[in-house]
């Protein structure tokens, strides 16, 4: 694979992840968890925690998704 087919297979992959992680699920799921987490957290740290959380996962699924459709499918 040539570095050019690398970066487009590559954003076509980024591309779909975006829509199947940044979903009203994921995210609904992710503000449950903070919102539950802590109930006396004040909003700045709800928000935090949110943000940070949010990252955090969609990293570790980012990287988990991309070895198995670069590694497995190759």
């Amino acid at each position: 694979m040539t570095n050019d087919e690398f970066d487009e297979k590559y954003a076509e992959f980024l591309n779909k992840f975006d829509d199947m992680f940044d979903d009203e699920e994921n995210i609904e799921r992710i503000r449950e968890d903070v919102k539950n987490g802590n109930p006396n957290d004040d909003w700045t740290n709800k928000m935090f925690k949110f943000i940070q959380q949010y990252e955090n996962e969609r990293t570790n699924n980012l990287v988990r998704v991309a070895l198995k459709e670069f590694l497995i499918k190759d």
